[in-house]
């Protein structure tokens, strides 16, 4: 039995094209309520909303809201009825910048109002990066829907400093409102994966000096990344006992970036005591950085 079918809208007792009422009528609710969820998932882009939205708004059978008992509003999708021509676009990088060897990030594109004629945003990027796909295209049906380019920087060998790059956006139609559209360029910062990545402590030896048994002292000292790339830390060990220690640096540091290292001791046994704090980063490899040798008498 076919949806909306005379045979099934009998059954229902209910004429084609007609929705129920959730209450009993003449509330009509069900199509109400309904009218609100499909202007909100055309305004925020829901694939296949626009369809949905022209077979409920023009179904043969529609209500009489004119009736107090009834819902007197009606809520329709501002972007296709009010809206006037233009571009939204939204970045899914989490980080304002990339790094060479990384799968870079998305951008969102879609179109504030439904277009005459079919409309093409073409991406020309600098010799950087490469983006997929080139060009994007949207129609009435789908202007709502976000399309999306993937951005991602190209690997060389070449040690190279921190680039700022440009991405020429072009807009072509032969819709009015939209071949006069100009849209920015698109910037984005990218660092070389080919820099030496190197990682340093404030101080090489700490010493706490001599203690009494049960006595416990603490010093603060610094990781700093002195390379022109960001570096990301994947854990900072502690190799030892009697001693402890707490930072954030299990993140990524950008260049001249630090972080903070508190190592602790608490004196539980008479003689010497010596740990080495070790930094890794991930690069393809776990690589040792650094080592920070720690002396108490």
């Amino acid at each position: 039995m076919t949806c909306n079918s005379p045979e099934m809208m009998t059954i229902l007792n209910l004429s084609v094209d007609e929705m129920p009422t959730i209450y009993e009528p003449p509330t009509d609710d069900y199509p109400a309520r309904m009218q609100i969820a499909l202007a909100s998932a055309v305004d925020v882009g829901i694939t296949g909303s626009v369809q949905a939205w022209e077979r409920f708004i023009h179904r043969n059978f529609q209500p009489d809201y004119s009736s107090d008992a009834r819902p007197n509003f009606a809520i329709v999708p501002y972007s296709l009825y009010y809206a006037r021509a233009g571009i939204l676009h939204t970045s899914l990088n989490p980080i304002p910048f990339m790094i060479e060897g990384d799968m870079g990030y998305s951008i969102g594109f879609s179109l504030q109002s439904p277009p005459d004629q079919p409309v093409s945003i073409a991406f020309v990027p600098d010799d950087q990066i490469a983006i997929t796909p080139a060009s994007i295209t949207f129609t009435a049906a789908d202007f709502n829907v976000k399309q999306f380019i993937q951005i991602s920087p190209l690997n060389d060998t070449s040690p190279e400093n921190f680039d700022q790059g440009t991405i020429q956006v072009e807009i072509s139609s032969d819709d009015a409102s939209y071949s006069n559209l100009t849209f920015q360029d698109l910037h984005y910062n990218l660092y070389d994966d080919d820099v030496l990545q190197n990682l340093s402590f404030s101080q090489t030896i700490i010493d706490f000096g001599d203690f009494q048994k049960g006595a416990a002292d603490s010093h603060n000292i610094t990781l700093s990344n002195n390379s022109q790339t960001p570096v990301s830390i994947q854990s900072i060990m502690l190799s030892g006992t009697a001693f402890t220690i707490n930072h954030d640096c299990t993140k990524q540091l950008l260049p001249d970036e630090t972080c903070l290292i508190d190592v602790s001791y608490l004196s539980t046994e008479i003689g010497q005591n010596e740990a080495s704090i070790i930094a890794l980063m991930m690069v393809t490899i776990i690589i040792l950085i650094s080592m920070l040798l720690i002396v108490l008498f």
